[in-house]
């Protein structure tokens, strides 16, 4: 994990700490398997509200393999549900119902989905890789409240399944290996990938095409690190944008107590039971003794976090480079990050944080125990590859293959070209899935 002391400096006035693994499986190991798509208007944000940037392709170029991805992944969810919030029946569009029905919603759900709907904020099913049923080998969840960093039986989807599944269809797997440079034959071919192991032992791999799939920091770094005479910014960086476009879905919350029991602690609304935060609370208070057990049994029951992402814009500012002095142990530069937020973003927390939160609160006759206005960083890792249909001012074309290197591609949230407010797991797995097609029928 990244966390390591010293690997990542931020370099920006925001810091940028989203967790990720590298390893067997990636960050689906401790991920919250939620699985939305993105809207139709997701994709043309420029065009629509003069913002951000298009996409080279549609909604309606990704829907089939949106169906695809949720087969493959198992995700259950409601197909009668409007995602955008107008409450206008069933959307985004879909081709096909979802693999599963929706969880059934807990007790808390229930009453929570009941107080917001009275209150004019529509609930919905959360689409998610939990098996509400039996599927592919995997159990149904029991709402055991322990989704991360394990889901205990089972039932979650990560993607070491896919990898167990190549396998056994015949590919090798070479773990404990870091490729750090990219060969390239001639400007626009890749001629192998180079990779080293614990002990820096060199290996040199050759293809008719390469994949590269080491998510939305590594990535870049990799194609960076791998700069030639050739490609003297790096491989499939003519455009000057790996590394840029840095996004994510920024973080704040409030947290109450409610008039009435709600009992939390199963994942759907916050994947934890309060006990340890309330008696946290109860205890810098000065709170002991018989009040401090009555008050953690009280507040337990009726605590609720409400939490907000913001949607981001790809901006040229907040990227990843390359330190200039900073070394992993391998030998190989680490990567530095500039982020910040924007007005865009910012203006959408001014209005939450005004109206939105205070709205929440009233009809649960609550009482506000903490207000986060700091922002966070959720494990949404998009941008630095960004995708379009110019080579001038982006990495991919919109089946993933780099402008500039025709046996090349991309598989990662990082070519997103807009974040919108949603999990970006599913579409760059859907996005993934178009790309194999494309190899498949080239070779």
């Amino acid at each position: 994990m990244w966390s390591t002391p010293g690997y990542i400096k931020q370099i920006g006035p925001k810091p940028f700490l989203a967790p990720y693994l590298r390893g067997v499986g990636g960050t689906t190991w401790h991920w919250a398997s939620a699985c939305w798509r993105l809207l139709p208007n997701d994709f043309q944000m420029k065009t629509l509200y003069g913002r951000g940037r298009d996409w080279p392709i549609f909604y309606d170029d990704l829907e089939p393999w949106y169906v695809e991805a949720e087969r493959e992944i198992g995700v259950n969810g409601s197909d009668a549900e409007d995602q955008s919030g107008r409450n206008g029946g069933a959307f985004p569009p879909r081709s096909a119902p979802y693999p599963m029905t929706a969880q059934p919603f807990s007790s808390m759900n229930e009453k929570a989905k009941d107080i917001l709907d009275s209150a004019g904020y529509p609930t919905i099913h959360e689409p998610n890789a939990r098996a509400s049923r039996d599927y592919d080998g995997r159990p149904a969840c029991v709402g055991s409240n322990n989704c991360m960093p394990i889901c205990p039986v089972g039932a979650q989807y990560s993607g070491e399944r896919h990898a167990d599944k190549a396998v056994a269809a015949g590919v090798k797997l070479i773990t404990s290996a870091i490729v750090y440079k990219i060969e390239l034959a001639g400007d626009k071919t890749v001629a192998a990938l180079h990779y080293k192991t614990p002990t820096g032992e060199s290996h040199r791999l050759t293809a008719r095409r390469y994949v590269l799939a080491g998510h939305a920091i590594e990535t870049p770094r990799l194609l960076l690190m791998s700069a030639t005479d050739g490609a003297p910014n790096g491989v499939a960086n003519s455009s000057g944008m790996v590394g840029r476009n840095l996004m994510n879905h920024p973080p704040t919350s409030i947290t109450m107590v409610a008039k009435d029991e709600l009992w939390p602690g199963r994942h759907q609304v916050r994947n934890e039971a309060p006990n340890y935060a309330v008696t946290k609370g109860l205890l810098d208070e000065g709170v002991i003794g018989p009040s401090l057990d009555k008050q953690i049994a009280y507040r337990s029951a009726r605590r609720l976090t409400i939490a907000t992402v913001y949607e981001q814009l790809p901006d040229l500012n907040n990227r990843v480079t390359l330190s200039p002095e900073r070394r992993d142990a391998l030998g190989l530069p680490s990567p530095d990050i500039f982020y910040d937020i924007d007005g865009y973003t910012q203006k959408a927390a001014d209005e939450v944080f005004d109206r939105d939160y205070k709205d929440f609160v009233r009809p649960f006759g609550g009482e506000m125990v903490s207000v986060s206005k700091e922002w966070g960083v959720q494990a949404h890792i998009m941008g630095t590859m960004i995708m379009g249909a110019n080579a001038e001012d982006s990495v991919v074309d919109g089946f993933c293959r780099t402008h500039d290197h025709d046996n090349l591609f991309i598989a990662s949230t990082g070519v997103m070209a807009t974040a919108s407010v949603v999990n970006p797991t599913l579409t760059g797995a859907a996005l993934a899935l178009r790309m194999a097609e494309t190899i498949a029928e080239e070779v």
